[in-house]
């Protein structure tokens, strides 16, 4: 039998269900009395800068999980985190539907003074996205562009150079032990529930932070949606290759894996139904 991992390096991306996730680690952390990487300040590890040692506060012995905001830096992460002994997990998702969520949620139209009414106001941005600069540093300006790119630890000035971004997805799939799809949610759960030998009890959740006018911001334009893979091509090109990768992993698991995620789907349910 499988032994259940409890060493676990999580690096959030914006936008993704991360949340969700950081607290059903939180969970697991808090019933098995693990250690936690905490901020030294704030609730981020001093995102948008690269992950440091010095980030973290200080604590007597080794944390067993980091689950806080923290942009990927991996070698400076492996040397405290030893691939050999911590699992790396990510999560991402269709990048159209992670940008559009993101750009009303930060409010971007405003940080960017794009003019006109606000729902208009993403694919007026996307017409000629070069030609907005922040009205301000605000650190969240840097998910302008590639968002998910950015907090995995890629840099900008390399996002028109293809091969660079083929390297790079390359060498996450190297450095990634699981990336999880927001977009297949259930799946992804039994897949993280498969891949740390945890129990089904473990993964069960309800979604934080999800927003609340979800349906409420109407379809949008084919046009809009092409122009957010145009200009986040980076973030489509690793998209593709993780979503193709899942489904390889998904299949991986065998038949199994849709009786454990059918009980899930019914514990899910009876969580529900118990606790809103």
């Amino acid at each position: 039998k499988c032994v259940p991992s409890d060493r676990i390096i999580f690096l959030k991306t914006h936008k993704t269900g991360s949340s969700t996730i950081t607290n059903i680690l939180n969970r697991f952390g808090d019933k098995n009395n693990l250690l936690f990487a905490l901020p030294k300040y704030g609730y981020s590890l001093r995102w948008p800068a690269k992950f440091q040692v010095s980030h973290m506060a200080p604590l007597p012995i080794q944390p067993h999980i980091l689950a806080n905001h923290a942009r990927n830096n991996p070698l400076t992460l492996y040397e405290v985190f030893p691939k050999t002994s911590w699992k790396y997990i990510t999560i991402l998702r269709n990048p159209v539907m992670q940008y559009e969520s993101l750009f009303h949620f930060f409010k971007f139209s405003q940080l960017l003074k794009v003019n006109g009414h606000p729902k208009e106001a993403l694919s007026m941005f996307l017409q000629s996205p070069r030609s907005y600069k922040p009205s301000n540093h605000h650190t969240i300006t840097h998910l302008v562009r590639n968002p998910m790119l950015f907090d995995l630890g890629f840099e900008k000035e390399y996002f028109d150079n293809t091969t660079a971004l083929h390297a790079y997805i390359d060498f996450l799939n190297r450095e990634f032990d699981l990336v999880l799809i927001m977009d297949y949610w259930d799946e992804s759960m039994v897949l993280l529930k498969r891949r740390l030998c945890w129990e089904l009890d473990d993964v069960i959740y309800l979604k934080l932070n999800s927003r609340v006018n979800e349906d409420k911001r109407g379809n949008m334009s084919e046009s809009t949606k092409q122009n957010i893979l145009r200009w986040n091509h980076g973030d489509a090109m690793l998209f593709e290759f993780f979503n193709k990768l899942f489904w390889a992993n998904v299949r991986a698991e065998g038949p199994e894996f849709y009786n454990d995620l059918e009980e899930l789907q019914k514990k899910k349910k009876d969580v529900l139904n118990r606790c809103v």
